[in-house]
């Protein structure tokens, strides 16, 4: 894991050097991505940097930038390859040497032996840029779901690549406008990392599956990877089809413990990561130390569930309680985000990894991304009904729907499943928000384009991994990050996602049954308290911090500040109404309003202000670049 950089000159007047002190700083100002190493090499017309956090090949030969002894490529690279190590013996035995025990030097080889190809060749996280002397050209590349972050801006010939956005902009060479297109997107959906823009407007992000290259001075991006087409492909299976799930998530599960540092699970107590647990414990390694984080005033206290599975598992708990939410830790969280986020639950994930952090634990197994595809969501219930309904199955969906379990929640049901068979243009009408201007240019966004074409449970279930799983993918990348923890995801092997999102809509979500298939994998595994749960609700963080005071003074402070391009987006004095109500649409939209504010406040503060490069780290940034290797390639 680590914070990569890098500028290519493609007609630009600047010099080398120029190029290199703008990646120096970008590695620094990313330090707490990559604590352990650091780097920074400048070819014939570009320069590559890296800040390293070592997890696998803890030896200085996997250091980054790498270059190949074989030819003139030169990497960087952030994530992991977790099945490196079956690579690594394929690519040895087509004549390729290996100097180190990592799996960056797997992912030069590859390119080397199969190019822009070796991208299905990878199982895991991943975002790398791959300098290739032989053929003039950089060539960039993100994995399947998103996990691991790239950014990129063009100015004035000048092409600049960093993990975070906000690395880009401490150069002074990117500009700090703001997206409004984003924010008004952000602020009616809720939604964030649809495509390729950022809140940003010079900034783009390389959109999951996608890889680019920069060839005689132009960019190409394409996609090399689709879920739907990936998953259309599968082997269908008639019979054995949970026996080949268990198969495949006890596979995925295992090559998520291949480590060279040790291994800790976030067990919450929910289905997903007691199935990670339970079925990580019996893998041949040390015992994973497993963590359960708790919160002041919570709705659920998830200890015992998280008890009862660690006992059962023979695991190692340690409980922590975090501290209490307030606008401190608000802030700090934003400052680490760069960019507006859609709950205070982000808040709390932030409070986990810090709490996490404290023990010392590099590498965390988490269940992110189950709810995705597996039918987690409440309202995919609704979609399971409406499937009924639509093939006129009308007795299987009204019996679904009358089901006492769903007492409780029957209007809130009944509305959902009838929304579906709403006109789009109707369904629209529900996105309205009175506190909301929209902008006289606005066209609809890929997110609402997509979102009113779903009408059954398998496009639900594909449009959330597209549409939503990258934005809640780089909100933990993020908070992680800034505390120097790596997270992995189990349930994120594309061989996964694919067999399931091929499976029949009632093994995914069944009678108010959601994540049937993994429920049905591992009934003899869990308890049965952990496997009949229907109060799991995530990070469970307490709102009554947003009705306090010292809230609604910050909120009113930012409404007074606003600045003039989003006083055009945001009506304060209907927005400041917001702080009186009680439901959980207001209180949501209070937040995505505080958080924007709060966010381009904070962007307008210079960045030294912001955030300081601990001396003790990487000291001045002059002494950085001075002290940085500078290793000048041959021309061409």
């Amino acid at each position: 894991m680590c914070g990569i950089a890098g500028a290519v000159d493609l007609h630009s007047d600047k010099e080398i050097q120029a190029l290199s002190e703008a990646v120096a700083s970008m590695v620094a100002h990313m330090e707490h991505r990559g604590p352990d190493a650091k780097g920074v090499s400048r070819l014939a017309t570009a320069v590559l940097g890296c800040c390293r956090l070592s997890i696998l090949g803890l030896e200085p030969a996997s250091n980054q930038p790498m270059k190949s002894p074989d030819s003139n490529c030169t990497v960087v690279y952030n994530g992991e390859i977790f099945n490196y190590v079956e690579l690594r013996d394929q690519l040895r035995d087509l004549g390729h040497r290996f100097a180190s025990t990592g799996d960056t030097e797997v992912v030069l080889h590859a390119y080397e032996e199969w190019g822009l190809e070796c991208l299905p060749h990878f199982n895991g996280m991943f975002a790398f840029a791959i300098v290739d002397g032989d053929h003039q050209r950089l060539f960039f590349a993100r994995d399947r779901f998103g996990i691991k972050p790239f950014c990129y801006a063009e100015e004035g010939g000048l092409y600049l690549f960093a993990s975070e956005p906000k690395a880009l902009l401490t150069t002074g060479l990117v500009p700090r406008d703001p997206d409004l297109h984003t924010v008004e997107e952000f602020l009616r959906f809720g939604v964030t990392d649809v495509d390729e823009k950022t809140f940003f407007s010079h900034i783009k992000q390389l959109p999951p599956g996608h890889f680019g290259v920069i060839e005689s001075g132009r960019i190409r991006v394409s996609a090399w990877y689709s879920l739907r087409e990936a998953a259309a492909s599968t082997t269908p299976l008639e019979r054995g089809r949970i026996a080949e799930f268990r198969k495949r998530l006890e596979r995925s599960i295992a090559l998520r413990f291949r480590s060279d540092v040790p291994v800790g699970i976030l067990l919450s107590g929910g289905i997903d990561s007691s199935t990670i647990a339970t079925l990580g414990a019996g893998q041949p390694h040390d015992t994973p130390r497993a963590f359960t984080v708790t919160f002041p005033g919570s709705r659920v206290d998830e200890r015992p569930y998280a008890e009862e599975v660690a006992a059962r598992s023979g695991l190692s708990l340690t409980t922590k309680a975090a501290p209490e939410m307030n606008l401190r830790w608000a802030e700090s969280c934003h400052e680490d985000q760069g960019e507006p986020f859609i709950s205070p639950s982000i808040v709390a994930q932030w409070l986990m990894m810090r709490t996490v952090h404290e023990s010392g634990i590099r590498v965390l197994l988490t269940g992110q991304g189950a709810d995705e595809y597996l039918g987690g969501y409440q309202y995919f219930e609704s979609y399971a009904i409406a499937d009924l309904l639509a093939r006129r199955k009308f007795s299987e969906g009204l019996t679904y729907l009358f089901d006492e379990r769903n007492a409780p929640r029957l209007a809130t049901i009944v509305a959902q499943v009838s929304f579906l068979f709403l006109p789009a243009g109707f369904q629209r009408l529900v996105w309205w928000k009175p506190w909301l201007r929209s902008r006289r240019d606005r066209t609809r966004g890929a997110y609402e384009e997509d979102l009113v074409r779903c009408r059954s449970l398998r496009e639900a279930l594909l449009f959330h991994v597209k549409r939503r799983l990258p934005e809640l993918l780089r909100y933990e990348d993020r908070n992680s990050m800034a505390f120097s923890i790596e997270t992995r995801h189990p349930f994120l092997d594309h061989s996964l996602v694919e067999f399931v999102l091929d499976s029949p809509p009632g093994l995914i979500v069944g009678a108010n049954v959601r994540k049937n298939i993994l429920r049905l994998a591992v009934q003899e595994d869990l308890p049965p308290s952990v496997l009949r749960r229907r109060d799991k609700v995530g990070f469970d963080v307490p709102d009554t911090w947003l009705q306090s005071e010292a809230f609604r003074n910050a909120f009113n402070g930012l409404c007074s500040r606003i600045p003039a391009a989003l006083a055009d987006l945001v009506d304060v004095r209907r927005a400041r109404k917001l702080l009186r109500r009680r439901s959980r649409r207001a209180r949501r939209d209070l937040w995505r309003v505080y958080s924007v504010l709060l966010w381009h406040e904070q962007l307008a503060r210079p960045y030294a202000e912001r955030r300081r490069v601990p001396s003790a780290t990487f000291g001045d940034l002059s002494e950085f670049a001075a002290e940085t290797r500078l290793a000048k390639e041959a021309e061409g």
